[in-house]
């Protein structure tokens, strides 16, 4: 049997006497302390818990910010040494759990199951920081984040790929680089290198592009126009802008869009590329509406640029411009807002003027053009102002009636004094989907002038074969001869033919009755040299007589009735008379 030794104990009493030094005088403090003679443990425990977290910064720690805050997750907590199951607890709201005290010292593992997988914390000895990482699939549907996430870009690959994109800081959606805001931040530029091939002209597709926000207290904030849209610029110049984003939907912690943004052309390249906020300026490329727009957060844009084929046009065309010169009046011209006069005593004669009675606001003068898409053009003209006015002369490509391009303005500075300022050559290729090219001239406050205007293009050259449907003969008294014409113009059809046969004219087809070779030249009319195309087709005579031979049969008493049979050469288109 154990020995054991007792302790009796006293009360403690303040000594008086010690008062002004803090000290304590002492009574006997005597316990009585049941002690085993042998060795004596005195055991203590620990609460245990922590959070469930996702590592967002890769510290391999917990940090604050870092908790799943999703509540019924269940922890297991076992005795490493055994393996024995001592405590089963739950998640709180906040992603975290605790469980009653465990005994000081003694190993543990905290184990849970979390989206399909095994993740444990081990320690030597209870802790109430026995945080478990996770590894946190983040779902950019989740409007309730954290984790914060933007979608995954799909951008293609390959030459011609130009492509740009950020992260998102999963515990509190901050964005790597930059955040468009109303007021703030509303125009950033890429920070991108743009190829060799921008510095002429090329144009872009932007397949894709995320819009995106998110932030805490999202979830009750309600704004319009959450949207961006790119802006080429060449020596800080708008050289063209793409449609807006689609708008992020709101009351929701975290949000997105997601689509195309069109095709640009770039006829004279970009050397920067803009992020704009749907508030930015006008100037600047953004609406300017007072809409009070909310921020938003560019997080990808996958772009594909091609180079335009080689502007060498061996078939260029007229002037497709309608009454380019003004000689007596202004038809073949609308105008928005203004109105339109003649002229007269100009340095080329006649001349157009664009006008406002009250001399307010803006006004447009303009002229609709059939071309389709990828087609060469190449513009100039003449103009001029009033003194005071801002004026200015621009190019537009449509699909229809909407809008998928323009070219950069031309200012027009000079006064008119009878002469004119040359407009500089605009040339390029017209944009994907293109139908029409606009040609329009601004001005605000007094008057635009404009004369000599011409819009070329660069034809397919033509090309032809001529054939006949066979040659003269005795059966053939006539054969047609065709030409076959592939142009994407109208064209016209001149023939030579043989003398004495008359010429057909400007058709495509016709008969003849004599031989002798027909040539036909193909030509798309207004066109510069190189717009033709020429074939021929050789028609022979062939009308030697044919032969025929008879048979010779007998008629006897016993073969009273014979057949006689004629055999032709030819044997086709030949006729047969008896006597």
């Amino acid at each position: 049997m154990s020995n054991f030794c007792l302790f009796k104990a006293r009360s403690v009493q303040r000594d008086p006497a010690r008062k002004k030094t803090g000290k304590f005088g002492f009574t006997a403090l005597i316990y009585w302390v049941l002690l085993s003679l042998g060795t004596a443990t005195l055991s203590m425990a620990t609460n245990v818990g922590g959070f469930i977290y996702c590592d967002y910064n890769n510290s391999n720690s917990y940090n604050s910010g870092e908790a799943l805050p999703v509540s019924g997750l269940t922890v297991k907590i076992y005795n490493r040494s055994n393996g024995s199951l001592l405590k089963t607890v739950t998640t709180n709201s906040s992603g975290y759990y605790s469980a009653d005290p465990i005994t000081d010292g003694l190993s543990i593992r905290s184990e849970i199951v979390y989206n399909g997988n095994t993740y444990t914390f081990n320690t030597t000895s209870p802790t109430s920081s026995a945080h478990i990482k996770v590894v946190c699939v983040c779902d950019p549907e989740n409007a309730n984040a954290p984790p914060f996430c933007a979608p995954t870009l799909t951008c293609p690959s390959g030459s011609g790929s130009l492509n740009w994109s950020q992260t998102i800081n999963a515990a509190n959606g901050t964005p790597a680089v930059f955040r468009l805001i109303d007021g703030g931040t509303e125009t950033f530029t890429l920070p991108i290198t743009l190829p060799t091939a921008f510095s002429n002209a090329v144009t872009v597709t932007i397949s894709e592009a995320i819009a995106w926000d998110g932030y805490a207290g999202r979830n009750s904030v309600s704004q319009p126009n959450e949207r961006y849209r790119l802006v080429f610029l060449k020596n800080n110049v708008i050289q063209a802008t793409t449609n807006f984003t689609g708008d992020v939907a709101d009351n929701k912690t975290q949000a997105y869009w997601k689509g195309g943004l069109g095709t640009v052309y770039l006829p004279n390249g970009a050397d920067a590329i803009k992020v704009v906020h749907w508030g930015a300026s006008t100037a600047n490329g953004g609406q300017n509406d007072n809409s009070n727009p909310n921020s938003v957060v560019p997080t990808g844009i996958c772009m594909k640029y091609t180079v335009p084929t080689t502007t060498n046009c061996p078939c260029p065309s007229g002037n497709l411009v309608t009454n380019p010169n003004f000689s007596s009046n202004t038809s073949g011209w609308s105008t928005t807002n203004g109105q339109l006069s003649y002229g007269t005593g100009g340095a080329f004669g006649g001349f157009l003027v664009l006008n406002n009675n009250d001399l307010s606001g803006n006004y447009f003068v303009y002229q609709d053009i059939t071309l389709g898409a990828g087609k060469y053009y190449n513009f100039t003209g003449k103009a001029a102002k009033h003194s005071g006015s801002n004026a200015k002369v621009f190019l537009e490509f449509y699909n229809g009636s909407t809008k998928i391009g323009y070219t950069p303005d031309f200012f027009v500075t000079k006064n008119f004094d009878g002469n004119f300022q040359d407009i500089p050559t605009v040339q390029g290729f017209t944009p994907p989907s293109t139908t029409k090219i606009r040609i329009v001239g601004y001005a605000n406050g007094t008057a635009l002038k404009l004369d000599n205007l011409v819009l070329t293009t660069c034809n397919d050259t033509p090309t032809v074969t001529v054939s006949k449907s066979g040659n003269l003969t005795c059966v053939n008294n006539s054969v047609t001869v065709t030409a076959t014409a592939t142009s994407s113009s109208p064209i016209t059809y001149s023939w030579t033919v043989p003398s004495g046969v008359t010429n057909p004219g400007n058709v495509a087809s016709f008969s003849t009755t004599k031989a002798g070779t027909y040539t036909v030249s193909v030509t798309i009319p207004g066109s510069g040299s190189g717009c033709s195309a020429t074939a021929s087709t050789t028609v022979t005579e062939n009308k030697t007589n044919p032969t025929v031979s008879l048979n010779s049969p007998v008629l006897t008493c016993a073969s009273p009735s014979q057949t006689l049979t004629a055999t032709a050469s030819p044997s086709t288109g030949v006729t047969y008379a008896w006597t």
